[in-house]
């Protein structure tokens, strides 16, 4: 290997997440992450096969609230819950999480969602109260409140979608644990996670450690762990799906992923220095 001592931390920012240089990356759950850049995506197009996607739903209780009645306001409702629903249940597929918590409750569910850092959950929960007033206590609701949680779900819909449409689902790192580096990756179809020690030429050391970059495909990498992720295993797979949330919504804001004809599309990213190249790997969900 060969250290490179033209450039330093700050040639990295941008392309990497960095201790130090990003606030809000090695904390929590990532407390002893020093680097990490994106290296696998995966890109989820129809987000309900099997009926109306969340938007549909949405649009549904927009209409119905058009009645202006008790009634309408009560089936706007339903549809708000169906459309948040579904994009909680396509968010935990999309992490790998279906398999796992396929039979929790709504409230486990969203409870996975926050500490994955998704996004916030509290208002959420409160709607689905209001709903379970309204399904099991036989609660009248006004068409005014039902337009509040309307206006709610849209806003959880605009801030998911960019979310399903490039996922991060694999990830180069640096720990605290060695000076090595490592690919950990997300197989969603069989909820799989997978540790991986890369053999890389290129490095330098800065002062948050050794930090490698140009990766070529082709080198050799060894497995050092694979385990199926488990209701009962959460402290293994936690830290490494709360880092691909947070590399999904940072992503979200700058990339966009080329639409397909099939269900879901995977991306290698392949990282150069400055930037990364990308091959498709086709599939249906």
């Amino acid at each position: 290997m060969s250290e490179e001592k033209e450039f330093g931390l700050d040639k990295f920012h941008g392309s990497y997440a960095l201790r130090k240089m990003d606030p809000d990356f090695s904390k929590g759950h990532r407390h002893f992450i020093r680097y990490a850049t994106p290296s696998r995506l995966i890109h989820l197009d129809n987000i309900n096969n099997n009926g109306p996607d969340p938007f549909d739903y949405l649009r549904y209780a927009k209409e119905d609230l058009l009645t202006n009645d008790t009634r309408g306001a009560i089936n706007a409702l339903g549809n708000t819950k169906r459309a948040i629903h579904i994009t909680v249940d396509k968010l935990l597929w999309i992490f790998g999480l279906e398999k796992a918590f396929s039979k929790s409750n709504f409230p486990d569910k969203l409870k996975i969602i926050k500490d994955l850092e998704v996004f916030p959950v509290g208002i959420i929960k409160i709607l689905n109260q209001e709903r379970n007033y309204v399904e099991h206590e036989y609660k009248s609701i006004s068409p005014r409140e039902v337009e509040k949680f309307i206006d709610i779900t849209e806003l959880l819909l605009l801030v998911s979608y960019p979310l399903l449409r490039n996922t991060v689902v694999g990830v180069i790192v640096g720990t605290d644990e060695s000076d090595g580096c490592y690919e950990w990756v997300l197989s969603v179809t069989d909820s799989t996670l997978t540790n991986y020690l890369i053999t890389n030429d290129k490095f330098i050391s800065t002062d948050i450690g050794t930090i490698h970059y140009n990766f070529e495909r082709d080198k050799k990498s060894e497995q050092i762990e694979n385990f199926i992720i488990t209701k009962n295993n959460i402290n293994r797979w936690l830290p490494a799906l709360n880092l691909f949330a947070y590399l999904t919504k940072n992503r979200a804001l700058k990339l966009s992923c080329e639409k397909t004809s099939s269900g879901y599309s995977m991306s290698e990213v392949t990282r150069t220095f400055f930037g990364s190249s990308r091959k498709c790997m086709h599939g249906s969900r």
